[in-house]
């Protein structure tokens, strides 16, 4: 939770699906929802890629290159499959975004969003 690279679990590059969800509802609550709207999109495009090509969520994501590789020297070194807390706030994001985000989901290939 640190913009430090110290290889630590919770620390840069990592993003964390409860930590996506507290900021993005912060964020909503105060009326920065364009701010809400794009990291809701950027954290759900992370996760649907991945998911897209291992056919699993993940417990954390580097947020920087948009993987679930992960190098970790410092707490849990494992990057759990089919985590829970993914699994809940990747719902939660999908049923609370507007829809004119999901449709981009649906309509476009996701790949050129990571231009």
């Amino acid at each position: 939770m640190s913009r430090q690279e110290t290889e630590a679990q919770w620390d840069y590059p990592y993003g964390w699906a409860p930590i996506h969800l507290l900021a993005i509802e912060g964020l909503r609550r105060y009326g920065y929802s364009a701010d809400a709207d794009r990291i809701t999109y950027k954290f759900l495009l992370t996760v649907l890629l991945n998911f897209r090509r291992d056919h699993v969520l993940r417990e954390k994501y580097d947020v920087v290159s948009r993987s679930t590789s992960t190098h970790i020297d410092v707490g849990y070194t494992q990057n759990a499959s089919g985590f829970g807390w993914t699994n809940g706030v990747t719902l939660a994001l999908l049923q609370r975004a507007p829809q004119q985000l999901v449709n981009r989901f649906r309509n476009e290939s996701l790949e050129q969003d990571l231009k």
